[in-house]
């Protein structure tokens, strides 16, 4: 007599944002080699609209066979982290799972968990690693000159306070030769992302734009060699 009755996900056991990792259990063995990570969606309450659902570039590792654990890919990790309501803590950490996700060692499609009755989080692992910058540069957007500050992961656009960042003409901004100046009157785009975006305000003799160009060394400016500090005040992710 073949064995028809369909797996459940019993436990959403943990959630790592350092590490990037997702743990699920079955109510029976599981066939990893079936595993579709597309069919897995991350949202911030057991019924919600703000939500992700994982790309097939997170792969899938078994470590029992009623237990599976999902790296998560930079895309889909950085994703969850860019929208605020959710995965910031456990009380809004649920997972919700598609019939196609997995079958059990019989053939059986998993039941599947829908928006509506997702389940919670059992262990959540906030990320406690502050974000590198990599890169940043200026160039145009829609007429307009801006800042482009890239990171490793995810900054939260809200937190990002220009008062502690500081654009210098020396490598040493201690020295009595540098050229320092905070940005003071422009605002971010609003868009949480591992690119934060910066137009320049230009909207007057006092403003950043031309305060940066008129000033003693110009920075970003071609043939010039503008360096950027800021402090663990400045953002976060």
């Amino acid at each position: 007599i073949p064995y028809t009755t369909p797996p459940q996900l019993s436990s959403f056991s943990l959630l790592d944002m350092n590490k990037g990792l997702l743990t699920v259990s079955f109510t029976a063995p599981m066939l990893l080699s079936t595993l579709q990570t597309s069919g897995i969606t991350i949202q911030g309450a057991a019924y919600d609209t703000s939500m992700y659902t994982l790309t097939s570039n997170s792969t899938g590792m078994q470590i029992s066979p009623l237990v599976i654990t999902v790296t998560l890919s930079d895309q889909d990790l950085n994703a969850i982290k860019s929208i605020p309501t959710v995965a910031k803590n456990q009380a809004d950490t649920f997972i919700a799972i598609a019939s196609t996700t997995i079958k059990d060692a019989f053939g059986n499609a998993v039941s599947p968990v829908v928006n509506g009755f997702a389940l919670s989080v059992v262990t959540y692992l906030p990320d406690m690693i502050p974000p590198t910058l990599l890169s940043f540069s200026f160039g145009p957007l829609n007429g307009r000159v801006s800042l482009s500050l890239t990171f490793n992961e995810a900054i939260n656009a809200s937190s990002v306070n220009l008062n502690d960042i500081i654009l210098s003409s020396m490598q040493d901004a201690t020295s009595s030769s540098a050229v320092l100046y905070n940005l003071t009157s422009s605002v971010p785009l609003p868009l949480n992302s591992k690119i934060i975006t910066v137009p320049l305000s230009d909207n007057g003799p006092q403003s950043d734009l031309f305060t940066i160009i008129n000033s003693k060394a110009p920075l970003g400016q071609p043939l010039t060699t503008t360096y950027l500090y800021f402090d663990q005040r400045a953002l976060s992710d």
